[in-house]
């Protein structure tokens, strides 16, 4: 069990607060002195025991976190051998172990058109395999006009321009079942082989990235690959929820991640290929 500031303050607070109690009492009840004294210190032994064990398990899985993430990045390096230092990862960006399953689905599938809804470090990484392959492109979708030519500058100077395009233009609104939704302006292009979901922000609105796949699922052909991050999130456990309900005929499959993620892959509907043939 992971345990959380509020839960260190609150234990805290209750303490502090029994403790002046049990002197308060103890000074107006004379014999129950000790009775009150032995009750605090009874009440502090517990806190103490219980915090400590809490914070142990935290540390342990932030530890145990910090050398998976560690060891992930590492692999990564070795993998794309960057030309100078890549950005930090983890927080608001992609965790290694996010990053190193992107780079083994390119290398796996080798796609000849990628799309990133959320531009990133996960940008770089996808440039550095599809220059080592020789084939494929980018197309990295970002509304925030500043941190897109931010990472221009970046990819320019990982010498990935080449292989990546980021198409900024701000949210536009879309109609999906009668239900408003603001979401990437997103252009026509050809079939998408592997989509990667890490955008756009939550704030933007509830279940923010829901339309990914009902707007894209005509660019998407069958044994396509999504990769969704993130996946340990109310919001996007929510949505996971809501896409294999529309498409039950999909693969899905949970992957360990730091944050969560998951891998779609695009199956096509039998019953509809039967009666188109």
């Amino acid at each position: 069990m992971k345990t959380k500031p509020k839960e260190i303050i609150a234990i805290v607070f209750v303490l502090v607060v029994l403790t002046i109690i049990g002197l308060v009492v103890g000074s107006y009840v004379g014999y129950g002195n000790s009775i009150a004294i032995a009750v605090d210190l009874g009440f502090v032994i517990f806190v103490a025991v219980e915090l400590v064990r809490r914070l142990k398990i935290h540390l342990t899985k932030e530890i145990r976190d910090g050398v998976a993430q560690n060891e992930a990045y590492m692999a990564l390096l070795d993998t794309v051998k960057p030309r100078i230092p890549l950005p930090p990862t983890r927080g608001w960006a992609a965790s290694p172990d996010f990053l190193r399953l992107v780079a083994q689905h390119i290398i796996e599938l080798k796609p000849h058109q990628m799309v990133e809804l959320g531009a990133g470090v996960s940008s770089i990484i996808s440039g550095y395999i599809l220059e080592k392959q020789g084939s494929g492109k980018l197309t990295s979708f970002e509304h925030d006009t500043d941190y897109a030519n931010k990472y221009r500058q970046i990819l320019d100077l990982h010498g990935l321009s080449a292989y990546i395009d980021i198409y900024d233009k701000p949210f536009k609104q879309y109609d999906i079942n009668g239900k408003q939704w603001t979401w990437y302006d997103f252009p026509e292009m050809g079939q998408i082989d592997l989509l990667i979901i890490d955008g756009p922000p939550k704030h933007i609105q509830h279940l923010a990235r829901y339309p990914a796949l009902p707007l894209l699922k005509k660019h998407l052909k069958p044994g396509s690959v999504i990769l969704a991050d993130d996946t340990n999130r109310k919001d996007l456990q929510e949505i996971v929820k809501l896409w294999k309900q529309e498409f039950d005929n999909w693969s899905f499959e949970n992957l360990p991640a730091e944050k969560g993620a998951y891998k779609i892959v695009v199956i096509p509907n039998h019953t509809n290929a039967a009666s188109q043939g």
